[in-house]
C-alpha cells in the first residue's frame, strides 16, 4: 500500500527481491542487487561484484556496500569507478549492520560493538549515539530531522536536534508513511490513520 515502485521491464534473466528496499533504489537510474549472484547493477549493467545479503546504499555519488569475501565496509565512487575500504574491522552480520546519519557511516564490528566512519577516521560510536542506533529497528523513516520508528510498541519520534526519543502512538502499528505534515499509519483495527508530530490524532 505504502511503497510502489514503477520501473522499467528489466533483463528477464534477473531476479531481485523488491521487498527488500536496500535491495532497490532509484536515482537517475534503476541500482539494484540480483540475488542470484549478490552482485549491484545499474540499469541492467554490471557495477559492482562480490556484494551480500547486508544490501547497499547509495549516498551522493557514492555506493556503500560489504564485500563478501572479506566482510569490510567498502566505497565504491560513481564517478572515477574507484572502490575503496572504508573500515577498518569486518563488519557483523545482523540486521541493519551499517547506516548513514548526519554524515557519518555506522557499522557494527565483529563484536557487535557500534562504530563510526567519521572524516575517513573509524572509531567507536558515543552512548547516545548507540540509544539511537539500537532504536532504528525495522521500521524506520528519516524526515524533517527526526526518525520515527514504529511496530508492536507503537511510533517513536527521535529528535536528531537533541536526540531526544519521545513516544507519540502506544499501539500496535503496522505500516507508517509521513509527509511535511502529518504521520500516516495502520493501526492494529486495520484503520488508515492521520496524526501529527506531537501525537494528536486527526482522524481515522
Amino acid at each position: 500500500m505504502f511503497f510502489i515502485y514503477k520501473t522499467n521491464d528489466l533483463n528477464a534473466k534477473k531476479s531481485f527481491n523488491l521487498l527488500y528496499p536496500e535491495f532497490y533504489y532509484l536515482d537517475g537510474g534503476e541500482y539494484f542487487i540480483d540475488t542470484n549472484d549478490f552482485n549491484i547493477y545499474k540499469d541492467k549493467s554490471l557495477l559492482i561484484k562480490d556484494s551480500n545479503e547486508m544490501g547497499f546504499i547509495k549516498y551522493g555519488d557514492s555506493i556503500f556496500f560489504i564485500n563478501s569475501k572479506d566482510n569490510y565496509l567498502y566505497r565504491f565512487d560513481l564517478q572515477n569507478k574507484r572502490v575503496d575500504k572504508v573500515s577498518q574491522n569486518k563488519v557483523f552480520k545482523k540486521y541493519l549492520n551499517f547506516f548513514i546519519l548526519n554524515d557519518k557511516i555506522f557499522y557494527y564490528d565483529y563484536k557487535n560493538e557500534l562504530r563510526k566512519i567519521w572524516n575517513g577516521r573509524d572509531l567507536i560510536a558515543l552512548p547516545f549515539e548507540a540509544n539511537i542506533a539500537n532504536a532504528l529497528f525495522e521500521n524506520r523513516i528519516i524526515i524533517n530531522n527526526m526518525i520515527l520508528t514504529w511496530g508492536q510498541k507503537g511510533i517513536y519520534k527521535i529528535d536528531l536536534e537533541n536526540y531526544s526519543i519521545s513516544r507519540l502512538y502506544d499501539e500496535e502499528v503496522y505500516a507508517l508513511q509521513a509527509n511535511d505534515e502529518n504521520i500516516y499509519f495502520i493501526d492494529s483495527n486495520l484503520n488508515l490513520v492521520v496524526m501529527n508530530f506531537y501525537g494528536k490524532v486527526a482522524k481515522k
